[in-house]
């Protein structure tokens, strides 16, 4: 690994955010609701425009009142050209000065909010990617090299580049720490940006990571559905016939350990 990369802490992926929670900060001074819907004005635009290799725009911005236990934030949606649609959430009270982006999973295609509201409660400012696509499904990949580009590594890029500049122009202020989080598909973000893009982030947690997407998740997990399938197209394995083999080797096996507890120390033996 490179020396740069070992100096914003990725010679080990790890969970930093949990640890910089503690650290002392200053308060930010808290924007207003007109501060939010001008990150989509004319005053902006040319600044977002220059953020990446491609233009960049924002497409509209408005302040979300509190719900439950996410708080009220101001809620950017921005798109990167060609089609990378990217969404970053912006605490309007309590900011902790940091950023972290969230990863998604599968084929993505959407804004997978529901892993940016955690971070989000604690007072980070949050960004998530649609990876480059609309839907949840494969067909956006065939003979459509730009979108595969963006799910292989563009998108998870350009979305850090516009999370921190609007971080910027909506506080005032560089967020002191950045970090990204991610699972499965996400996971595989997090190790992807480690290697092409080291100053993205300071800490990166990559849960899970699918390294060999065709070779060995999606092919696999295709080829055993299939396999697992009778004449009829049905499973061949219902719920009721995996209660009755699970019975049967605890009946078996449970005891070969020396403890009888419905649980198989090994299940080798």
């Amino acid at each position: 690994m490179r020396k740069h990369g070992r100096k914003h802490g990725l010679g080990v992926f790890a969970w930093l955010v949990a640890a910089a929670v503690s650290e002392p900060s200053a308060q930010a001074a808290e924007p207003t609701a007109e501060s939010c819907a001008a990150l989509a004005g004319p005053a902006h635009a040319t600044h977002f425009a220059q953020l990446v290799d491609a233009p960049a725009t924002i497409l509209n911005a408005r302040v979300i009142a509190a719900e439950r236990d996410v708080p009220e934030h101001c809620r950017v949606e921005a798109q990167v050209s060609p089609t990378v649609g990217i969404l970053v959430k912006l605490p309007t009270k309590s900011w902790n000065e940091k950023f972290i982006e969230t990863g998604c999973g599968g084929p993505c295609g959407r804004y997978m909010v529901e892993l940016s509201e955690p971070p989000l409660i604690k007072g980070y400012a949050v960004a998530v990617s649609d990876m480059g696509h609309k839907g949840n499904e494969w067909g956006w990949a065939y003979n459509n090299m730009p979108a595969q580009l963006d799910f292989g590594f563009r998108a998870t890029h350009v979305t850090a580049i516009v999370g921190t500049a609007l971080v910027e122009a909506y506080y005032g202020k560089k967020p002191r720490k950045k970090y990204y989080e991610g699972c499965s598909t996400g996971g595989r973000q997090g190790m992807v940006s480690a290697q092409r893009f080291p100053r993205d982030f300071d800490g990166i947690i990559a849960g899970a990571p699918v390294l060999n997407q065709t070779g060995v998740r999606a092919l696999f997990l295709v080829w055993s559905a299939r396999a697992n399938l009778g004449p009829e197209r049905k499973p061949i394995l219902s719920p009721d016939h995996l209660t009755l083999i699970r019975d049967a080797v605890m009946a078996a096996c449970d005891a070969k350990d020396g403890l009888q507890d419905n649980i198989l120390q090994d299940p080798r033996r």
